[in-house]
């Protein structure tokens, strides 16, 4: 009981100044801040595109094409006000015919690149004979640019179309049939109520169906890459500065890290307590509160303490075991790469959360937190005996991963000169 007291003593002294840190406000604030300033940023960028004219020559080889590209440009040009609403600003579009005049196609093909890289033109295009059969070719110094491309695509296919049924002898009412495309409404499945009543399936959402899940993921990241560093530095500084050999003049080494693992701890779920009732009011306003589905909240709370046990506990070890913050850096990079995997891998997760690697990965202890936190806000959800396996393999990964670090804790806390090595440190891991 005493022990316990002593434990409480070092989390409540440690959680009060972590709270009245500097850094505990810079880690409220700065999510909220970093969303401001990527909104307020998205919005200025917006209204400094780059919305100077597209001037691109045309290399007519059939002679009856470049009129075609010139009247969409034209129609299209006129629209831009309508288009910057619905795409973002855009650029105009103004084509220039090129006569060959009798110079081979290569020679012209070079003077037209030369004009490009001089910014007389922004692209060329050459356009065969039988543009239906053979490809375009489509020349520019800007790859990453695709707007100018897709739409000569897309304006030469909706002529051609009109040629091919004009050849067809096809009257205005069968082409409209014959253009009509096929569309799909993406929906959930159908459910059957308490009543027997059955309910109709509701269309999906990509709020609800990736955003919601994702979020949740990326605050139990924020969360974890923030405080343990924060962690790892506390030990470092006091052990520098001696202030834990008086400390353990009245504790144990493991009731001193026990202490301060759960003031981190706690500090996590106040933040985490913040977001949610901030994040759970805007999804209400927005009219998603329903998205939320509240084992989502729960499992987020878990998995949240089980890392910042996990992780916070070898941080320390490894904050105990070094005398300087670059050695502990070093070390600390090898430890957060099985938390950084997910988030490398959380594509494929989403699209396919029930495939062997979503699995694997989410029963792989270390990266379990985010994984199986992921795949609950997904559809299909796990089974339920998956997500009470990856948290009791995380559990007891903890245990393992406190219980050494607790040994590390105790030899590299008064452990003076040269900071131990990653062999060092498993050695004191089994020491007797």
């Amino acid at each position: 009981m005493r022990s316990f007291k002593k434990i409480f003593a070092v989390a409540e002294t440690e959680l009060r100044s972590m709270v009245r840190s500097k850094a505990f406000l810079v880690s409220v604030l700065i999510l909220p801040i970093v969303m401001l300033v990527m909104s307020f940023a998205q919005r200025r960028l917006a209204q400094h595109a780059d919305t100077r004219p597209r001037r691109f020559a045309v290399i007519d080889a059939s002679g009856k094409y470049y009129d075609v590209v010139a009247e969409a440009a034209r129609e299209r040009n006129a629209k831009l006000d309508e288009l910057a609403r619905l795409k973002g600003p855009q650029s105009p579009f103004e084509p220039q015919r090129v006569e060959l005049g009798g110079r081979p196609v290569d020679e012209v093909r070079v003077a037209l690149s030369d004009r490009v890289r001089k910014e007389e033109l922004f692209a060329f295009v050459e356009i065969p004979i039988h543009p239906d059969v053979e490809k375009l070719r489509y020349y520019s110094d800007h790859p990453a640019y695709e707007d100018l491309s897709s739409w000569l695509r897309a304006s030469l296919d909706a002529n051609i179309r009109t040629e091919r049924y004009d050849a067809a002898h096809l009257d205005a009412q069968l082409r409209v049939a014959l253009e009509r495309k096929v569309d799909a409404d993406e929906l959930g499945l159908l459910t059957r109520g308490p009543d027997g009543r059955i309910h109709p399936a509701e269309k999906q959402d990509v709020v609800r169906a990736i955003v919601v899940p994702m979020v949740p993921v990326f605050l139990l990241f924020f969360f974890v890459v923030i405080s343990v560093p924060q962690l790892m530095n506390s030990v470092l500084t006091e052990k520098n500065s001696r202030i834990s050999e008086v400390l353990l003049g009245s504790l144990s080494p493991t009731e001193l890290m026990a202490g301060k693992l759960l003031g981190s701890v706690g500090v996590s779920l106040l933040l985490g307590a913040l977001y949610l009732t901030s994040g759970l009011t805007v999804a209400a306003r927005m009219g998603y509160a329903s998205a939320i589905p509240p084992s989502l909240v729960i499992w987020f709370l878990v998995f949240l303490v089980l890392a910042m046990l996990l992780y916070g506990a070898v941080s320390m070890a490894i904050g105990a075991a070094c005398n300087d913050v670059k050695e502990a850096q070093n070390l600390m990079m090898p430890m957060m790469l099985p938390l950084m995997m997910p988030m490398f891998m959380m594509g494929a997760i989403v699209e396919s959360p029930s495939s062997p690697l979503a699995v694997g990965m989410s029963l792989f202890p270390p990266a379990t937190p985010l994984v199986m936190l992921l795949r609950v806000g997904l559809h299909p959800t796990p089974p339920g005996w998956q997500v009470v396996l990856s948290a009791v393999l995380t559990l007891a990964t903890t245990a393992l991963c406190v219980w050494a670090a607790g040994k590390v804790f105790r030899v590299g806390l008064l452990a003076q000169g040269k900071s131990a090595s990653l062999a060092q440190m498993v050695r004191w891991v089994f020491a007797k």
